[in-house]
């Protein structure tokens, strides 16, 4: 078991340090709770300058919800929802607007990897993609994957960088895998940074935060035309021995 005072330090320290953090709430079988040693789970609030985000955690372990609103009550889901199993990965992810499904909303295997594409107008589908449908395009002789400038191995110096740099790295008591999902963009800029698979609150944070901060990639190509691509990099944290 992790010692529950490594835990309190853990958030403690994204507390003061993240500005954004409006609310931290501990929450027992019996609803909210000051007593920590009750809680089973708790809920941060973080404010930005377009919206409020809710993120639903179990004690010192993986995200349960991640919900988007549009007001300080959060009461008007609006904006990035995600729901995940107790171990942490992913079921499904969409969006809202004005507490409605819109756009597109996917749901994921054991592996996070997409199974299932809806997309929702005003909470009703009104389109099913199909993954598996084999398009016969015109193929070229110049074709290639996404990949950051210098390749996989500039890719991973800057991964190790950003741990470098990092001090809930270089702090760790916790251990965990944590895998981003992101979308390469016909820019090369990485979009749709979806967490699917949480290992706990800190974890989360800090991989989410590398892929963020990361700098454009070299767009896919294919058909003739700069292309999306899509990527799951995992972090695996381990406490030094």
């Amino acid at each position: 078991m992790k010692p529950i005072i490594c835990f309190i330090l853990t958030l403690s320290f994204y507390v003061v340090q993240a500005q954004d953090i409006t609310n931290l709430v501990f929450v027992s079988d019996d609803g909210v709770t000051e007593d920590f040693s009750k809680a089973k789970a708790f809920i941060i609030i973080k404010q930005y300058p377009d919206h409020f985000e809710r993120l639903d955690y179990n004690k010192a372990g993986p995200m349960l919800k991640n919900r988007s609103y549009k007001d300080a009550e959060l009461k008007i889901l609006e904006g990035k929802y995600c729901e995940y199993l107790s171990d942490g990965s992913i079921v499904r992810s969409g969006n809202y607007l004005n507490n409605k499904k819109h756009g597109y909303w996917h749901t994921y295997d054991d592996y996070g990897k997409v199974i299932y594409t809806a997309r929702y107008a005003a909470d009703s589908i009104v389109e099913i993609l199909d993954l598996y449908k084999d398009d016969a395009a015109t193929k070229y002789a110049y074709e290639r994957e996404a990949d950051f400038p210098g390749g996989q191995k500039a890719w991973h110096r800057y991964v190790i960088k950003s741990l470098a740099k990092s001090n809930t790295a270089k702090n760790m008591t916790i251990e965990g895998v944590v895998n981003i999902a992101f979308k390469v963009d016909t820019t090369g800029a990485l979009t749709d940074v979806v967490l699917v698979k949480s290992a706990e609150y800190a974890l989360d944070n800090e991989a989410m935060q590398i892929i963020l901060k990361s700098p454009k990639w070299n767009s896919a190509w294919q058909n003739g035309k700069a292309v999306n691509a899509y990527r799951i990099q995992p972090f695996n944290f381990e406490v030094s021995k």
